[in-house]
């Protein structure tokens, strides 16, 4: 597959593996939070299974899955389980199904 080409219909085959740099996949609006976002690979069943995100947005919301993620630029300050977390650029978070969380 050539770079940059996301997979959105979950293949297996190594041949559909998508790769390339986070921003540049194709982006589509976002507007639940203020940015963009870009679907990199869906798994078989349609799910989103790696993505990306552009956010200026605040929400709060219980996360229907886990999920992980890390701060390319810019800056995040999330509120789990009532205390703050702020990852800043760089590290990982992760967030389990259930979490509550505010941003």
């Amino acid at each position: 597959m050539p770079s940059s080409i996301p997979n959105t219909k979950g293949s297996a085959s190594p041949a559909d593996v998508p790769h390339g740099a986070w921003d540049s996949f194709p982006w589509t609006p976002f507007p639940e939070y203020a940015g963009s976002k870009s679907v990199i690979y869906r798994s078989a069943d349609g799910r989103i299974a790696a993505g990306a995100a552009k956010e200026t947005g605040t929400a709060t919301l219980t996360y229907p899955c886990g999920e992980f993620f890390y701060v390319t630029k810019g800056w995040i300050k999330l509120k789990v389980h009532g205390g703050d977390v702020d990852p800043g650029k760089g590290p990982v978070y992760i967030s389990q199904e259930r979490d509550h969380s505010g941003f």
